[in-house]
C-alpha cells in the first residue's frame, strides 16, 4: 500500500468474509416454521465483527443473532445489524436480480439510519444483507452475504505511515482506555481530538442538520479512527468497514466534501498488540440523497474468487432419522465398552427383523424393538422397498398395531409399504387405477378380492406349510 510517492492513490479495501455457526440455522428453522412461515419481507439480525487475527475482516452470526437483544459473548467483537432475506423456493433464490436487490436493500438500510436523529453506535454504520433459501426437508441452506457500498464514491489517499511520534503514548493510552473498558463499547469508529481525547461520532454528526456537521471544527485537530482487527501491517489494505464509514461521512457531512481528513487505522486483537498508522484520505463530492447512488457492490466471493452462493448441509445434526441412527450407534458402543468388548457391532447393525402377529405379545415385541440396538430394514423381496431408503428402525409394521396395552398409549404407524398388506400395498392402488368402479364394487362385495390381489392367501398358506412341518411338541420341550 505504501509506495513512497506523494501522489494520491486510489484507496482499496479488503472485502468482508462471513462465517455462519450451525446453531444459527437450527434456530432459524424453528422461526421459519412457527413465525415467519411464507413471509419474505425480511428479518433483522445481528452480526459480530470478530476481534481475531484474520487476514480479512470477518462477520459472524450465531443463534443469538436472531434475538431482539444480543446477549452472546461467545464471539468477541463489535455488533452490527443486517437483514435476513429468505426465499420460499430455490428458483426465486437463484433467479432474483442480485444487483437490483442489493441496491434496494442498501438504500433502505441507509434511509432508515438517516431517519434517526443520530447514530446510536458507530457499529450501525456496518451494514450487511444475508440472502438465503432454507430447504427444510433436506436440511440444506443456501446463503449469500452482501456488504453494500456504492461504486460511484472513489476515495484517494496520499500515503500511510506508522505513528512513531512522542504523542503516540497519549494516543495509545486514550484508545486503550476507551476500547477495553467494561462493558466494552460497541464503537469501531470514533474521533480522536488532540486536546479533548476520544469523542463519539454522534457528538459531531446530526442527521437533520447536515450543513452544521464539522462546519465549525478545525479538522487539523481531528483524527477519524477506525478499528481494523484484521490488519496485520500497514502494507495490507484497510478492511471493508472503513469504506462504509467513509460513505457515511460523504452522505452526512458536506463540510468534508473534497477535503482531506486525517485517519488513524488501529490494528491488533489485544491491547498489547495495538498498532497505529496514519493516512490522509480525500473524500469525493457530497451526496445529498442516497437514492442518487445507482450502483452498489458488496456480494461476498468464495475462496476461489467467484461470486456464488454457498451451501450448508446439516442433515447429520438435524435429520431425525440420522439422529436416531447416531443414538443407536452410541448405545451399541456403550454396550460394547461396558458389557461385551468382543461383540461384533457390524454384525448387529446388519440384523434384519420381520414381525408377524400384532396381538398383545406382538405389540410389546414391537415396542421393545424400538429401543433395540439394531437396524430393521424392509425385506429384499419387496420390489418397491428396494427403491427406497430404510424407513425407521422397525422397517415394516403391520397396520393392526395401534398401541401398547401395558402403557395404554396409542401409536400412529407411518412405515414403508408392504406388498401383502391390503391397506398400503401398491398392488391395490394399481388395480384401482386400472379397474376403477369395478374394483370398488368387488371389494364391497367381499374382502376376498383384496386378499387375492395382494397375495395374502399365498402368504397364509406358506405359513401353514411351515407349521405342519414343525413338531411343536418337541420344539416346546427344548430348553
Amino acid at each position: 500500500m505504501t509506495d513512497g510517492s506523494l501522489e494520491m492513490c486510489i484507496l482499496k479495501f479488503l472485502p468482508f468474509q462471513s462465517f455462519i455457526h450451525n446453531d444459527f440455522w437450527h434456530k432459524y428453522v424453528d422461526i421459519k416454521i412457527d413465525i415467519d412461515r411464507l413471509n419474505e419481507t425480511g428479518r433483522t439480525i445481528i452480526g459480530t465483527i470478530a476481534l481475531r487475527k484474520n487476514k480479512v475482516p470477518m462477520v459472524e452470526v450465531t443463534c443469538s443473532s436472531l434475538n431482539t437483544k444480543y446477549e452472546d459473548d461467545s464471539v468477541l467483537g463489535f455488533r452490527c445489524k443486517g437483514i435476513l432475506l429468505n426465499h420460499n423456493t430455490l428458483e426465486t433464490f437463484k433467479n432474483c436480480d442480485k444487483k437490483a436487490l442489493l441496491k434496494i436493500e442498501a438504500i433502505k438500510l441507509y434511509s432508515d439510519l438517516l431517519n434517526q436523529e443520530s447514530i446510536q453506535s458507530s457499529s450501525d454504520l456496518v451494514k450487511f444483507c444475508l440472502l438465503s433459501f432454507a430447504d427444510l426437508k433436506k436440511y440444506k441452506f443456501y446463503h449469500w452475504f452482501a456488504f453494500p457500498a456504492p461504486t460511484e464514491l472513489i476515495f484517494k489517499y496520499d500515503d500511510e505511515k506508522t505513528i512513531t511520534s512522542i504523542s503516540e503514548e497519549r494516543l495509545r493510552s486514550c484508545i486503550v482506555q476507551f476500547l477495553y473498558r467494561k462493558p466494552t463499547p460497541n464503537e469501531p469508529f470514533f474521533i480522536y481530538h488532540v486536546n479533548e481525547g476520544i469523542k463519539l461520532i454522534s457528538e459531531y454528526i446530526q442527521h437533520h442538520n447536515k450543513l452544521a456537521n464539522f462546519r465549525e471544527q478545525d479538522l487539523n485537530n481531528l483524527y477519524f479512527c477506525c478499528y481494523d482487527p484484521s490488519g496485520q501491517n500497514i502494507s495490507s489494505p484497510p478492511g471493508w468497514q472503513l469504506r462504509q464509514f467513509l460513505t457515511y461521512l460523504v452522505i452526512t457531512s458536506p463540510a468534508l466534501a473534497e477535503q482531506g481528513i486525517k485517519c488513524i487505522r488501529i490494528t491488533g486483537g489485544t491491547a498489547s498488540e495495538l498498532q497505529f498508522s496514519e493516512m490522509r484520505i480525500f473524500l469525493p463530492k457530497h451526496v445529498s440523497n442516497v437514492n442518487s447512488l445507482s450502483s452498489w457492490v458488496g456480494w461476498e466471493s468464495d475462496e476461489s474468487g467467484k461470486y456464488l452462493p454457498r451451501l450448508t448441509t446439516l442433515n447429520n445434526s438435524m435429520s431425525p432419522k440420522r439422529l436416531a441412527e447416531n443414538a443407536i450407534n452410541l448405545n451399541l458402543k456403550l454396550m460394547k465398552w461396558r458389557l461385551v468388548p468382543s461383540i461384533n457391532l457390524n454384525a448387529i447393525s446388519r440384523t434384519k427383523c420381520l414381525l408377524l402377529g400384532a396381538g398383545t405379545l406382538g405389540c410389546n415385541v414391537a415396542r421393545s424393538l424400538l429401543d433395540a440396538p439394531a437396524y430393521y430394514r424392509t425385506p429384499k423381496s419387496d420390489p418397491h422397498a428396494q427403491q427406497q431408503e430404510p424407513e425407521g428402525l422397525l422397517g415394516i409394521i403391520p397396520h393392526s398395531i395401534r398401541g401398547n396395552i401395558s402403557t395404554l398409549q396409542s401409536m400412529v404407524t407411518a412405515t414403508a409399504r408392504y406388498t401383502n398388506c391390503v391397506a398400503c400395498s401398491s398392488l391395490v392402488l394399481e388395480r384401482y387405477a386400472t379397474s376403477g368402479q369395478d374394483f370398488i364394487i368387488n371389494v364391497l362385495n367381499g374382502s376376498e378380492s383384496l386378499e387375492a390381489i395382494v397375495g395374502l392367501h399365498k402368504l397364509i398358506s406358506s405359513i401353514n406349510e411351515v407349521n405342519m412341518k414343525v413338531n411343536w411338541n418337541i420344539a416346546l420341550k427344548i430348553k
